[in-house]
């Protein structure tokens, strides 16, 4: 077979899509029966206002309307994967389109009205184009069926991957120290700082934990919180010991995993959720939410809470830190569990959609 694969997404998305293309294209690359052609919009979206605004009038009003069928007749390709929901034109071929979540349906509150109508209508559209679609749970499987009115049967679950980078590693307090300033022990936090990602409650939740144990430090890391949001004030009102690391490499994200008490990920929706499978498998314990597709996700392998209920996240932290029989208990549930998540498995059974739609199509 011979693949369309859109990367254009990659260069504007958030992390949880960027290492879903970039890693699912490596290991589709390794299948021996897959040849993989990538297109990409000419036109970046990086840099300042004015050329992301250029950057996306580009590829609505350019490359998926004319410029991607036009790539994809010149290379001769059978079938075209677009693994962020996009609304390619035209094509003369069958249409694989991923769908990650349906978050500006469920919580349109976080998002501007623009941004909410434009996801509505790229997503609905794009369903209805598609042979197949393809999604990371069975969670947004039904979402994808409620919301869109979509029939079950054309909807592929594909469980995402990991990298093998991430794994156990030794603990490394002093290095940790000279790059971040953690002084002891702490809590772990990654990800994009959004409403929906639970912060807030778990900072309340934590400075009620440290009241009675501060040798205890929470590391956040990830995007600084948008000026003035919830985020960003109850960082800076906190009485708690708060390290802000920012961005960091997955280098440095392994390292972190690999020495954390424990990571807490109190997030109210995730279509996925790479972040607790990458902690259990560098051998970290996991308090999570029991929103959304979480519980699916990480199984019986992480303590699951609710995540608006500080006081609940603050038993589980407890829970977690103070008892080394539960630590190490969710240790090692989450190592065996997170060895099921490859992109082997995730680019074998995305091959099987692609064969699907194509039988799908010439039927």
């Amino acid at each position: 077979m011979r693949i369309g694969y859109d990367t254009t997404p990659a260069s504007v998305s958030t992390a949880g899509v960027v290492r879903y293309i970039n890693d699912l294209g490596l290991a589709l690359d390794q299948l021996p029966d897959i040849d993989i052609v990538r297109f990409s919009a000419p036109i970046e979206a990086a840099g300042g206002r004015l050329q992301k605004a250029f950057g996306h009038a580009s590829r609505r009003l350019v490359y998926y309307p004319w410029l991607l069928k036009r790539q994809a007749g010149r290379s001769d390709v059978s079938l075209i994967h677009c693994p962020a929901p996009h609304l390619p034109q035209g094509l003369d071929v069958p249409l694989v389109m991923t769908i990650h979540d349906m978050l500006p349906w469920r919580y349109p509150e976080y998002f501007s009205r623009r941004a909410v109508l434009r996801h509505k209508v790229v997503a609905r559209q794009g369903a209805q184009r598609s042979e197949r679609i393809i999604v990371g749970s069975e969670y947004t499987a039904e979402e994808v069926v409620d919301l869109l009115g979509v029939p079950r049967d054309k909807i592929s679950v594909t469980r995402l991957g990991l990298d093998l980078r991430f794994q156990p590693v030794e603990s490394t307090p002093m290095w940790l120290a000279r790059r971040f300033g953690i002084p002891g022990r702490f809590v772990l936090s990654t990800g994009t700082q959004e409403p929906h990602k639970g912060l807030v409650g778990l900072v309340r939740a934590f400075e009620r934990f440290q009241l009675e144990h501060p040798e205890y430090t929470l590391v956040v890391v990830g995007s600084r919180p948008a000026p003035g949001s919830a985020i960003e004030q109850a960082l800076n009102r906190s009485t708690a010991r708060i390290v802000r690391a920012g961005f960091v490499s997955d280098e440095e994200l392994v390292r972190l995993y690999g020495s954390a008490a424990c990571f807490a990920f109190p997030s109210l929706y995730e279509g996925f959720g790479f972040p607790p499978i990458e902690a259990m498998a560098c051998g970290c314990p996991v308090i999570t939410s029991d929103r959304a597709s979480l519980p699916e996700t990480v199984g019986d392998a992480a303590l699951r809470v609710d995540p608006t209920d500080p006081d609940l996240l603050s038993e589980a932290l407890e829970r977690v830190l103070l008892s080394p029989q539960v630590a190490t208990d969710l240790r090692d549930r989450g190592l065996v569990h997170a060895r099921g998540f490859t992109w082997g498995r995730t680019a074998a059974e995305t091959a099987d959609v692609y064969r699907t739609a194509l039988e799908s199509a010439a039927g």
